[in-house]
């Protein structure tokens, strides 16, 4: 598994306040198999070649916060993951669509036991 820089709190004074630096979402690029878990918080508006779309940015355990992209994974978290939630997402690879014959990314998400769906608990 790739890791992940950790960014510790960078604090200045300036102007009698304390200031923290923000950093950017780090690009999860993944290989088939790896499992990355952290809180869901939220979702990233982007534009590249093929026009506009999503990302997923998830905040680990060690507070960096990792940008994922794909269709499907989007999908999925619409589907009932709320910003706080805690996930497990698994890279799968990549299949081609029947249809459009496009490919596309495969992810598995994994809701944390006892979490918020939609307003209702759910427990294992």
């Amino acid at each position: 598994m790739k890791r992940h820089m950790t960014h510790l709190p960078e604090v200045i004074l300036a102007n009698g306040q304390k200031w923290l630096k923000l950093h950017a979402p780090t690009r999860w690029e993944a290989t088939p198999g790896e499992v990355l878990v952290g809180t869901f918080i939220g979702f990233q508006e982007k534009t590249g070649p093929s026009g506009a779309y999503r990302a997923v940015i998830l905040e680990t355990d060690d507070g960096n916060k990792i940008s994922i992209t794909g269709t499907m994974l989007v999908s999925l978290i619409e589907c009932g993951i709320e910003v706080g939630d805690r996930i497990r997402v698994v890279y799968c690879g990549t299949e081609v669509s029947s249809a459009t014959q496009f490919k596309y990314k495969v992810f598995e998400v994994y809701l944390a036991a006892n979490t918020a769906v939609k307003g209702k608990r759910r427990s294992a």
